[in-house]
């Protein structure tokens, strides 16, 4: 009986050197996904201005004129139609560490129902990874297939520098024909509480996706307006040097801007799926410490009535001794 109590005496003090560790992590990312929101949100307002720079430059550009062949790499990812076509970019988001609830698993869940299916329909996929999780995941669980490039450690505040490096080995790959597209599997931030897994194309650039994100962004006009309305409603830009240079400086900062901001999401997403999880982590632990706590108590009583017994037992013995 003294060894049971001593076990759960022994149980009760680890959950509760737990619950406070897990209270610690709790109240470490609300710290972080407050400051991580403010942070999205001012970056997003920022891209919503450049979308809309990028969106009116292009309506008053003629793609035509850019061929397939004399367009430069930085300008292909206007170009739909590739020649490569069997060879799918995927641009893979998880995190760098664990402890936040399903987070990662929704997203290799989405992740390998899409390789399986470009498999399945005879297409290569090529692996983009981001953060320590897909890296290890990814290359455990498709041991052959490619990995172009790798990313991790980000941090809370990703470092601009960084990220616009490793948008550029993503415009080269597209560029260079490497593959045919580029679709990137990460979460979109909802509230505290939720986040949705996406499968969205980053390469090539869906201008008239765009042009619609703008609209509904601004307020200006309705999601169902056509292009040649908006187009109506602005006035003539002279583009000086050419439309081209224009599109050559403003084009690598807008996919940098857009990647960022997916990053960025991604991380309030994980932060807030870590701040809820250690949150019912730690109200189990609470829990849990009380059934322990019944348990230690009924064990305790029934070990004083044992001993009463027996003492009861003893006098009555040398009473009728």
């Amino acid at each position: 009986m003294m060894a049971n109590l001593k076990d759960i005496r022994r149980r009760i003090k680890s959950v509760k050197s737990t619950q406070k560790i897990t209270q610690a992590m709790r109240m470490v990312a609300a710290a972080k996904v407050r400051r991580a929101e403010q942070r999205m949100k001012g970056a997003k307002s920022f891209t919503i201005r450049l979308q809309q720079i990028f969106s009116t430059v292009l309506g008053q550009t003629d793609l035509s004129e850019f061929s397939s062949t004399s367009a430069s790499s930085t300008l292909s990812v206007l170009q739909p139609k590739r020649a490569n076509t069997r060879s799918v970019g995927l641009l893979i988001v998880s995190s760098d560490r664990g402890l936040c609830g399903g987070y990662n698993t929704n997203i290799f869940r989405q992740a390998f129902a899409t390789i399986d299916r470009l498999l399945d329909e005879g297409k290569s996929p090529y692996l983009f990874l981001v953060g320590n999780k897909a890296i290890a995941t990814m290359k455990k669980r498709y041991p052959t297939l490619p990995v172009v490039e790798t990313l991790n450690q980000l941090g809370v505040d990703p470092d601009y520098r960084t990220i616009d490096a490793f948008c550029q080995k993503l415009v080269s790959a597209y560029a260079g024909n490497q593959i045919g597209s580029l679709q990137i599997i990460t979460t979109r931030f909802k509230n505290l509480v939720t986040y949705e897994v996406e499968n969205k194309q980053f390469l090539p650039l869906n201008i008239e996706a765009i042009a619609k994100d703008v609209e509904m962004a601004l307020g200006k006009l309705s999601v169902d307006t056509k292009m040649s309305s908006q187009k109506q409603l602005l006035p003539e830009l002279l583009i000086e040097p050419s439309p081209e240079a224009v599109l050559e400086t403003l084009l690598p900062m807008f996919l940098t801007r857009v990647l960022y901001g997916y990053l960025l999401e991604a991380i309030v997403s994980e932060l807030a799926s870590r701040m809820t999880a250690m949150a019912n982590a730690t109200d189990n632990a609470k829990k849990m410490i009380h059934t322990l706590t019944l348990q230690y108590n009924k064990a305790r009583q029934a070990a004083i009535t044992q001993e009463i017994m027996e003492i009861v037992g003893g006098a009555e013995a040398l009473v009728k001794a």
